[in-house]
């Protein structure tokens, strides 16, 4: 996703809040956002942006790490995002999902 994109529909953001995402052994901080229909992602640096749209997203779930959010997508692609209030985030997507 392009980050011009992104930072415009990231104005819909039902919740929010700053992030790293894990790729690999690197973490990169940025913001995580909630819309309607995704989850976006918006890297400070590198700068980069990511959207997991909702129907794509087979399970949400804590990882045992302190702090980190795991996506498990229907491909069977992962991604691990460290968030504070990792509870609020899980039922935030659950409910925006409809299935709360």
């Amino acid at each position: 996703m392009n980050l011009e994109t992104a930072l415009k529909e990231s104005q819909k953001a039902l919740y929010k809040g700053s992030a790293s995402q894990r790729i690999s052994t690197q973490n990169y901080p940025g913001e995580l956002f909630l819309t309607k229909d995704a989850l976006i992602y918006i890297s400070s640096y590198p700068s980069y942006a990511e959207k997991i749209p909702l129907n794509t997203i087979a399970n949400v779930y804590i990882k045992s790490l302190p702090s980190r959010l795991r996506i498990e997508r229907i491909n069977g692609k992962t991604e691990t995002f460290g968030v504070l209030k990792r509870k609020v985030w899980i039922e935030q997507i659950k409910r925006v999902r409809g299935e709360a």
